[in-house]
């Protein structure tokens, strides 16, 4: 019977976003919606279509598989199947009793060679994109601890992995087939990271402490400090974008700061995350839903989003009879 319903859900704050197959993917705070880039037609996904309607943390669009892959607080998983009505709820992390509930957060995907790597609170979890089931789990902290990944990337071989809570970037060889023993993984440096991006053969991870660094050889070299720490990084088009709550700062592969997109008066808001798409960006705010703007033209924006209320934490609602229509007045002839 969901066909008999409407939702009425939130689409001002968004947490994610992405692109493939020609549209631009938007994740809420329980609710997704997609964006047609040839006919501007927008289009909702919410309980009413299967959607758990908890707390997403991540997204992520794969275009080689047709799949939107939505990653929660609560460590469910939920994929959205192009041509498929119905909705894949994967539930191995959040009913894995080893893992503590507050280590479960879903924080990232990233996909390599049909293979999705999924950051976590606890480590590092492999899904099998082809045959839609898990594979390893990386436990990669000390004597096979759970450690919090914050992101992952793939560099000459190796998957790289950036580490929260003064854990480091560690290295694990993509070939080895024993990555589940953490001795098999290296520590490159010590700290708390949030980001690891690959663009043209370069590698780059930003710390805490808001330095975004570049590893030459595993060496590192500070090439930018934000005076904000971002919320999130993408690698698109031999560019990168780091997202603070006001600024978009968007470098070229040599990390050179080739733009810089803030807020205006006009849309005071935070911003979430941004991706690029030839010379269009969108970003994703906490009041507007999505942004489009042009590299050319960076105060200028247009929002994208569907309707619906302010927030989702309605309390009350009330139902009243529609108002009768006037009557026309009497026509008066003289």
């Amino acid at each position: 019977f969901e066909n008999s319903w409407t939702g009425y859900f939130s689409y001002v704050s968004v947490k994610s976003i992405s692109q493939g197959n020609d549209k631009i993917y938007a994740a809420a705070e329980n609710a997704i919606f997609t964006y047609d880039l040839s006919t501007q037609e927008i289009e909702t996904v919410s309980t009413i279509n299967g959607l758990s309607g908890k707390e997403i943390t991540t997204a992520y669009y794969s275009e080689s598989f047709g799949l939107y892959i939505i990653g929660y607080k609560n460590g469910l998983i939920e994929i959205v199947i192009d041509g498929d009505d119905n909705i894949l709820k994967v539930v191995d992390i959040l009913e894995k009793l080893t893992i503590p509930p507050d280590s479960k957060q879903i924080n990232h995907f990233y996909e390599f060679n049909s293979k999705l790597y999924i950051s976590t609170g606890y480590g590092i979890s492999v899904y099998d994109l082809e045959r839609l089931e898990f594979g390893d789990t990386y436990f990669i902290g000390d004597n096979n601890t759970q450690i919090p990944v914050e992101k992952v990337t793939i560099f000459n071989d190796f998957i790289y992995a950036a580490c929260n809570g003064g854990n480091g970037i560690r290295k694990g060889a993509l070939t080895n087939p024993n990555l589940i023993d953490s001795s098999q993984w290296q520590t490159i440096t010590s700290g708390s990271y949030v980001s690891i991006e690959t663009v043209d053969n370069r590698l780059y991870g930003l710390r805490t402490n808001r330095n975004l660094i570049e590893f030459i050889n595993d060496a590192l070299t500070p090439v930018f400090n934000f005076g904000v720490l971002p919320l999130d990084s993408e690698a698109v088009d031999g560019q990168l974008l780091y997202t603070t709550p006001d600024s978009v700062f968007i470098f070229n592969s040599a990390a050179s700061l080739t733009a810089q997109i803030n807020q205006t008066i006009e849309y005071d808001t935070n911003f979430s995350a941004a991706i690029s798409l030839n010379s269009e960006i969108y970003i994703a705010t906490s009041s507007f839903g999505v942004l489009q703007t042009n590299i050319n033209d960076l105060v200028t924006f247009n929002e994208i989003r569907p309707d619906g209320p302010l927030r989702n934490n309605g309390f009350k609602i009330q139902a009243a009879s529609p108002a009768p229509s006037a009557e026309p007045a009497p026509t008066r002839v003289l």
